[in-house]
């Protein structure tokens, strides 16, 4: 399922389709595309504000995974 993902002055907002069976999602980042993730949050909702990147100039990849 494709993510859109928006910055704002709160933060960068993740928000995906939901997915059937899935009681919660993990959300991973990283600064590599592919390597290098780690989990920065968990969410029983279909969107996520990550709050802690307003740095200017970086550049980050994120991985949602759906839980049962």
């Amino acid at each position: 399922a494709a993510v859109t993902i928006v910055k704002n002055v709160g933060g960068i907002v993740l928000s995906w389709s939901s997915v059937t069976g899935a009681t919660s999602y993990k959300i991973y980042r990283s600064t590599n595309p592919g390597s290098g993730f780690t989990q920065v949050g968990t969410t029983t909702l279909t969107n996520w504000t990550d709050t802690s990147v307003l740095t200017l100039g970086n550049t980050y990849f994120y991985r949602i995974t759906a839980n049962n």
